[in-house]
């Protein structure tokens, strides 16, 4: 027999705040929340502890609204090669151990009913035109990322996108750099962090780099964006597409 609503448990893993857990509440469902935190909305329908020592209670279903993501997700995985500074290697793999581990516990948890946040590109386009949002403009004239502009983890290819198409915005951010960097102790400061630097790879921990905004600033990325062979020559194709006018893909014409 299927349970009903005021008999159905449900339980929110890796949410604080409440939100989901006082959604499903409000239809009549017997629903929890569970977070290493205590619940900003002070309910006592929250369990502080780890949501895997849980599992085994009785939930007919299984929310996991917020895991952290920071070892799991695409922008974090080159981290496993070069890690940040204050980290090593090993501690960057044992985070990702720890996350992956964290994933299979409650993917194979004993419960019938499991949802774990992992939306794709296209879900999230498709739940947004079902509903009739509009989408930001940008995403017409082929960019991916639209929150910061540009994102400091953008593709090479957007960043050569905002240099053609907005080069005021280049203007702009290149005299934020050259303000902040005079009252920098370096004397230098820049958008994006130089340890990203995709021309030295680890050259910037030489006494000899070049800290310059010239080499290191948004312009350079820019100039590096049109390149090809690892920067090491201007792209041709890059030069023939801006010299003779726009292509209906890349600027979403076709759409």
């Amino acid at each position: 027999m299927m349970n009903t609503s005021a008999n159905y448990r449900v339980l929110v893993a890796c949410e604080f705040s409440g939100t989901v857990r006082n959604a499903f509440s409000a239809r009549g469902y017997d629903a929890w929340s569970c977070d290493l935190l205590p619940s900003e909305d002070g309910s006592n329908r929250h369990i502080v502890g780890d949501a895997r020592d849980f599992l085994d209670d009785g939930w007919d279903l299984l929310i996991v609204a917020h895991p952290p993501c920071t070892r799991l997700c695409n922008s974090g995985v080159r981290w496993l090669t070069k890690p940040p500074r204050g980290k090593t290697l090993e501690q960057m793999w044992a985070e990702l151990d720890e996350g992956a581990a964290l994933f299979s516990d409650f993917w194979n948890a004993p419960i019938a009913r499991i949802a774990i946040e992992s939306w794709s590109v296209e879900d999230v386009f498709a739940y947004a035109d079902r509903f009739g949002i509009p989408r930001n403009t940008l995403y017409a004239l082929g960019f991916t990322r639209v929150g910061c502009f540009p994102c400091v983890m953008c593709r090479k290819e957007e960043m050569r996108l905002i240099g053609t198409r907005f080069p005021e915005h280049v203007d702009r951010l290149a005299n934020w750099e050259a303000l902040v960097s005079d009252v920098s102790k370096r004397g230098n400061s820049t958008f994006f962090n130089v340890t990203d630097d995709p021309l030295l790879a680890d050259g910037w921990q030489s006494d000899s780099y070049d800290w310059s905004l010239s080499r290191t600033g948004i312009r350079a990325r820019v100039e590096w964006s049109k390149t090809s062979r690892g920067g090491l020559q201007y792209d041709a194709f890059v030069a023939a597409a801006e010299n003779f006018g726009t292509s209906c893909n890349e600027w979403g014409a076709c759409e």
